[in-house]
């Protein structure tokens, strides 16, 4: 037998051990199912995605606010020079 040793965040912890108590399961009766999944299936046993950074909502407020400022009120620049100096400003 091995001991696999990791961190992970208190509340990941706190939540996967619920939902693997209410399955009858304790850690590192979990963690031995998804390895011997790995091994059968020679493969991660579910589907890997890159998630949004930004939740739906958060990206339909961000590009409001772009729209926004491309308007009267935006700050517009064309050079590096006119970004400095509007950069500078806010200093």
């Amino acid at each position: 037998m091995q001991t696999i040793l990791g961190k992970i965040h208190e509340d990941l912890e706190r939540d996967a051990e619920e939902v693997f108590q209410n399955l009858g399961l304790d850690s590192a009766t979990a963690i031995r199912v998804f390895l011997r999944k790995v091994v059968a299936t020679r493969s991660i046993p579910f589907t890997l995605e890159e998630e949004p950074f930004f939740s739906t909502e958060e990206e339909d407020e961000i590009l409001a606010a772009a729209e926004e400022a491309r308007g009267d009120g935006g700050i517009r620049t064309n050079t590096l020079e006119e970004t400095q100096a509007v950069l500078d400003s806010m200093k």
